[in-house]
């Protein structure tokens, strides 16, 4: 019985954790003071109504300034120093406990003013609880305009206003805009868990509170309240242009434009997140634009355009914006390398990071060398301050040196020197710290098992292992994901190296509990790494000969593929397509031909569904069909399988008339395994007919000259049966022998021609 059935290599996934700190650049402020005053609280918060839950006072704070006392905050909250200089510099806040919302205090430079300077912390747990909240509402949000726009343009095409070529076109760039949505949902997420809603007016409180629960019609009508922000940007420039003829009133002028800039600027911001969560990118391009052509001189809105251009698929525009930002960056630290320096290494750092995402990792490595060098320096002065972004940036270096073996001793050193550094931070901030402490441990783990050095990436994997459990005993919704991630490492470790199955076994089958549980409260965030390791779970029972269990475990991966499906499927549907298609050949292979065509079916579907809008899965659906056919009649479901062998053959001649030199083979396999087909069901002379068609387009595919002799020799056409046996009988011997006794064994062979296939069984086993 000839066919062809596509073959598989199934490898363990290997999840890998990395530390990619993104530090954001704030503004300047401008005032003027002797004795500055300031207040230390937590941050305001916005209740489910809309109304502020105000933050209160923290009495204990350590407030340190640079070259002045270290003072404490009292009862109240506040706390006050002698400035006698125009300007100054925060060099650290702590409380235990607590961490700083804006963890820029500490590298902003202030200038004296009247007003108190607010400092606010904040209990870790409390911002992660915010930050998931938001990303939940975001996400709830983003999912109703997803659907509100699906519906508008199934209007468009019941109405005949679009072709159906638009009509794929609007929703394959519908989802493909799904897929690059995370990092901006995350950043979006914590740039409101991070903000402290007292020192926010009413107005744009309202605003934010309509962006944050999906009321963006409201949102949209308040922001364009405030006027036409292209006529307010006009009146902004003749503002500035007034300035340059009005030096009398120079100072109070340009803080009021500096006040109208950074208004507009904010606004400009709002309706960028508002467009965002409509799903409407052109828009949100714009605002995000326009804020960045506001002062090109701050570096922080010339990133966040460039970052939303990157995700977008835009790369010539982002690249621009980077360009801006590291040119603003370096002008403000060339004029005052004191206060600007630590601006331009958090550019730097920023922007090398996505181009590492981008896999520019020559262009990365040069930006984290450079930041790595004004780091350096910063900590000379200051190490309390800097130690921890110099080791957040030899990792994120390291990180690209591990990539080679031949960098392995500098990526080594890196990680070492990074690791050494969080440890001693450690000891006296263990909260902040060992978090940072047990990633690094993962990545050198990392290094060590692809250079195969076993014990010591065991060691390290280990002893992260150890961390995070702990922290995840105090902070189970944080670090729970953590403890599973590193699990999977060490799992990896153990089954690459041969040793260890059960427990291999083990710490996969703990690392799934733990993403199921997950999962069941954000399928979107831990769906895809529950799915994972159900797959290298089910591996693992397959190598111990546990196979239903490792079969029962690849449905569920399945069904967590198809749940994901459901809500993005431009990112999950190909990967549920794939996977389903890659458990059938594997379930072909192991004689599991029920849940092979199970598999096959899920599979089918699933590229049916994705050639709909999609032509370039046209491939896909004609490879499984034919396996799925070819499984059928293995199951004696020739009825079945006919049809799914003409939609195969159907599909390939059609891209062949685009590409005959890549799928005329694939209409010449067609062609043979309808004529195999045709002998399971006794058609003979359509066998012949199909296999000569199938050869008229490729005859170098050896199984169809099996099937051809084999009609031949059941109609009674000794003499051409025996020409192609006698051809062909070095290369096919075994074939011919083995479709003689199985065609024999089902009773395909007549039993007029049984004579005929005996001897020919005896010309073939001399």
């Amino acid at each position: 019985m000839q066919f062809n059935l596509d073959q598989l290599n199934i490898t363990l996934f290997l999840m890998k954790k990395l530390i990619l700190l993104l530090i954001c650049v704030c503004t300047m402020t401008a005032s003027l003071a002797q004795t500055q005053a300031g207040y230390v609280k937590t941050k305001g918060r916005m209740s489910g109504n809309g109304k502020v839950i105000p933050g209160t006072p923290l009495a204990g704070a350590t407030v340190r300034i640079k070259d002045r006392s270290t003072v404490v905050s009292q009862a109240n909250g506040k706390f006050s120093f002698p400035v006698p200089s125009k300007t100054f510099f925060v060099q650290g806040v702590k409380k235990q406990g607590y961490v700083l919302t804006d963890p820029e205090v500490v590298i902003r430079q202030y200038v004296f003013s009247s007003n108190p300077l607010t400092l606010v912390l904040e209990t870790p747990e409390r911002l992660t609880a915010d930050k998931l909240e938001n990303e939940r509402k975001i996400r709830r949000t983003l999912q109703r305009q997803l659907q509100a726009r699906e519906d508008e343009i199934e209007k468009l095409m019941e109405e005949n206003r679009i072709t159906t070529m638009q009509y794929q076109e609007a929703l394959r760039q519908l989802y493909d805009e799904q897929q690059i949505n995370e990092r901006l949902i995350s950043d979006m997420a914590e740039r409101y868990a991070q903000i402290d809603f007292d020192q926010e007016d009413k107005f744009n409180l309202r605003i934010s509170d309509c962006i944050l629960n999906g009321r963006l019609t409201e949102a949209d009508s308040l922001l364009r309240s405030k006027g036409d922000i292209n006529a307010r940007i006009d009146e902004l420039n003749k503002h500035h242009d007034a300035n340059a003829q009005m030096r009398s009133s120079l100072e109070k002028s340009e803080a009021s434009e500096k006040r109208n800039r950074d208004d507009i600027a904010q606004d400009c911001y709002h309706f960028f997140e508002k467009f965002f969560m409509e799903h409407k990118n052109d828009s949100a391009a714009h605002y995000i634009a326009l804020r960045a052509a506001l002062d090109k001189t701050n570096p922080n809105w010339q990133f966040d355009a460039g970052c939303f251009f990157q995700k977008r698929g835009w790369q010539q525009r982002a690249d621009e914006y980077y360009k801006a930002a590291l040119e603003a960056a370096r002008a403000q630290a060339n004029a005052n390398p004191q206060a600007s320096e630590p601006l331009l290494a958090f550019t730097l750092n920023n922007v090398a990071l996505l181009h590492a995402e981008q896999g520019r990792n020559n262009q990365a490595i040069s930006l984290f060398q450079e930041a790595l060098s004004i780091y350096k320096g910063l900590t000379e002065e200051t190490p309390q301050v800097y130690d921890a972004y110099v080791a957040s940036v030899q990792n994120n270096l390291a990180l690209l040196y591990s990539n080679s073996k031949e960098t392995f001793e500098k990526s080594e050193a890196l990680f070492s020197e990074s690791l050494g550094t969080y440890l001693n931070l450690a000891k006296e901030d263990a909260r902040a710290f060992m978090p940072r402490v047990a990633a690094v441990m993962n990545n050198l783990g990392l290094l060590y098992n692809t250079n195969n050095y076993f014990q010591e990436s065991e060691k390290m994997h280990s002893d992260a292992l150890e961390i995070y459990r702990k922290l995840a005993n105090n902070e189970p919704q944080v670090y729970q994901a953590d403890v599973a991630a590193t699990l999977n490492n060490l799992a990896a470790l153990y089954h690459y190296n041969g040793i260890n199955g059960r427990q291999c076994e083990t710490m996969l089958d703990e690392a799934v509990r733990i993403y199921r549980q997950l999962a069941n409260e954000d399928m979107t965030l831990h769906g895809p790494k529950l799915a994972a390791s159900l797959s290298n779970l089910a591996i693992q029972y397959h190598n111990h000969q546990r196979s239903d269990l490792g079969y029962s475990t690849n449905e569920e991966e399945l069904a967590t593929y198809t749940t994901l499906a459901q809500n993005a499927p431009a990112i999950y549907l190909p990967q549920l397509a794939q996977k389903a298609y890659e458990l059938g050949i594997a379930c072909f292979q192991a004689d599991r031909l029920e849940q092979s065509s199970r598999f096959f079916q899920q599979a089918l579907d699933a590229y049916h569904n994705l050639a709909t809008n999609g032509p370039e899965y046209r491939p896909d659906v004609a490879k499984v069909l034919r396996n799925l056919a070819t499984v059928l009649d293995m199951q004696q479901l020739s009825q079945q399988s006919e049809g799914l062998y003409l939609e195969e053959l159907a599909i390939n001649q059609e891209l062949a008339k685009a590409d005959p030199a890549q799928y005329e083979p694939d209409v010449a396999r067609s062609f043979g395994n309808l004529a195999n087909h045709a002998l399971l069901k006794g058609n003979f002379q359509q066998a012949v007919d199909y296999a000569n068609e199938g050869l008229s387009h490729d005859d170098t595919k050896l199984f169809i000259h099996a099937n051809l002799a084999l009609a031949y020799l059941c109609l009674g056409d000794m003499t051409r049966a025996r020409e192609i046996y006698q051809q062909y009988a070095g290369s096919l011997k075994d074939t011919f022998l083995d479709d003689l006794h199985q065609f024999g064994a089902l009773g395909v062979i007549p039993p007029d021609r049984q004579a005929d296939a005996q001897a020919m069984i005896e010309f073939l086993s001399k």
